[in-house]
């Protein structure tokens, strides 16, 4: 490959140690926009969330995955 210059900006982090939970989310068709797969999983998050997810705030990446602490 072609050598590139890369200027990455980073920096350390704490975390401190608390379960991190992972859910894989299968959405039908696949091929949806990511606008309607968002509004699937908020309408489930807004229905469904004190028996999925209790009290912890879910974050969902668009596609396949919802995490939560």
């Amino acid at each position: 490959g072609k050598p590139i210059k890369l200027l990455a900006n980073y920096f350390e982090v704490d975390i401190p140690k608390i379960d991190v939970y992972h859910y894989e989310v299968d959405i039908k068709p696949d091929k949806c926009p990511r606008r309607v797969n968002r509004e699937v999983v908020e309408y489930m998050v807004q229905h469904f969330k004190p028996q999925i997810f209790g009290d912890r705030k879910p974050v969902y990446d668009g596609k396949k995955n919802i995490y939560t602490v």
